[in-house]
């Protein structure tokens, strides 16, 4: 009976503490095992311990990483679950010089500096860009600047002088005996330049013809009519607008007085566009034509307003 009750007491004692080690836990990361020189190495170090529990968080020194130069540390992202606690960190570093390397062990402390968890050292290599022998030898050192001398600049600056002179004297000629012969100005016709709004609206036009989203080039479509807007914005209010991001377009629009629901359309456009553009996103049809329309309502909403009269 006796003996019973000692196995159970060893299997208890055994079980917790084997769930007390697996309540902490502490590791690192690395996306690759080859670097180049100067890369930045960006470790992920992961904690695990038990609610509300007390620990000291591991220190990085320059002692434990040896060659390796300290560049920064990320501040600690804190994610709580039902029974346990999980915090990240990115400690990035770098290094100069080829050969193998070894990230640290590190050890998750108590408070009373026991021992709760320990991870892995990382193993990395680091090399340098292979050195193509075809390639002609170069001079270490660029060929030397020799000063020029006033001799050397004499003659160019006699023939500056001279065309100076030319200049001069053909001007001289030309004000005083070329008016009479030309006393009357001649008129010369010039196209007036149109509209920004009627300018996009035949881009429009030819995209919609185009049929790009229809082919399958919904990333070509939205360039274009995304850049069509920008250059609305150029003609209209002279803001730069292909140089801006879609934030900064939607935070000048509102300085400049755009109605909210003309903003609204113009934040859709920009956020489907953005979406397909970087984040590989497959609009429905709708949004297609939505956003066609947005623009189109866009530009004719904010049209100038036609002063001419009949």
């Amino acid at each position: 009976m006796k003996s019973k009750r000692l196995i159970i007491i060893i299997l208890f004692i055994f079980s917790a503490g084997l769930s007390f080690g697996q309540s902490y836990s502490i590791s690192t990361q690395l996306d690759s095992s080859k670097y180049l020189i100067g890369d930045y190495l960006k470790f992920q170090l992961l904690i695990t311990v038990p609610n509300n529990a007390s620990f000291i968080f591991p220190q990085v020194t320059e002692t434990q990483l040896g060659l390796l130069e300290f560049i920064e540390k990320s501040s600690i992202d804190t994610i709580h679950e039902k029974t346990q606690t999980k915090f990240r960190q990115t400690i990035t570093v770098t290094i100069f010089d080829t050969g193998q390397y070894k990230f640290p062990s590190l050890q998750l402390l108590s408070t009373d500096s026991i021992i709760l968890a320990q991870s892995d050292s990382i193993l990395f290599t680091i090399t340098t860009l292979p050195v193509d022998t075809t390639l002609a030898i170069k001079d270490i050192k660029p060929m030397a600047n020799v000063p020029i001398t006033f001799k050397e600049l004499l003659p160019y600056i006699l023939i500056g002088i001279g065309i100076i002179a030319f200049i001069v004297l053909f001007l001289w000629f030309y004000t005083k005996y070329g008016k009479k012969r030309h006393s009357r100005p001649t008129r010369v016709s010039s196209k007036p330049k149109e509209k920004a709004h009627i300018i996009a609206f035949k881009k429009l036009e030819k995209l919609r013809l185009r049929k790009l989203w229809q082919e399958g080039q919904v990333k070509l479509y939205y360039s274009e009519l995304t850049d069509i807007v920008r250059r609305y914005y150029k003609d209209r209010w002279n803001i730069d607008a292909m140089e801006m991001t879609s934030a900064e377009i939607l935070e000048q629009s509102e300085n400049i007085g755009i109605k909210e629901d003309l903003l609204n359309k113009l934040h859709f456009l920009f956020t489907t566009a953005d979406l397909v553009k970087f984040a590989k996103s497959e609009p429905l049809p709708n949004d297609h034509d939505t956003s066609f329309k947005n623009a189109h309502i866009f530009i004719s909403e904010t049209a100038e307003a036609d002063n001419n009269s009949n």
